[in-house]
């Protein structure tokens, strides 16, 4: 007897899969950036009428996202672009406007790095 595989169920568990493990991925990355921000900005003093909401801690947010077929992980889009058709489709980042001037720094303030070295940390 001859056994049938459909194809198109196999492929969708493997994407399943791998947009697990993307996620997975991903939820560390957003971990480790919110321990990083956390020490770096959260836990040093006050300074002057700066108020600190945790808003750019709060706004860190890991998404599944089924447009297309990338991992997007921080600030490291660029190095993904050549394989967006091999990868599931995970998003590691924030929306506010400041996130960043906070990630890469200015010439007022040195770079805080939370999504870059949350990637490192992940990926060693």
């Amino acid at each position: 007897m001859r056994t049938q595989v459909n194809t198109g169920i196999v492929k969708q568990h493997i994407i399943s899969g791998g947009e697990q493990l993307g996620l997975k991925m991903g939820y560390a990355v957003e971990a480790e950036a919110k321990e990083i921000i956390t020490t770096k900005i959260y836990n040093r003093p006050q300074r002057g009428n700066y108020k600190r909401t945790g808003l750019a801690r709060s706004s860190i947010q890991t998404e599944l996202r089924r447009d297309n077929k990338s991992v997007l992980i921080g600030s490291d889009a660029a190095a993904f672009a050549k394989k967006r058709s091999e990868m599931a489709s995970v998003a590691t980042g924030s929306n506010v406007f400041y996130l960043p001037y906070l990630e890469y720094g200015t010439r007022f303030m040195p770079p805080v790095g939370m999504l870059r070295g949350g990637l490192d940390k992940v990926k060693h």
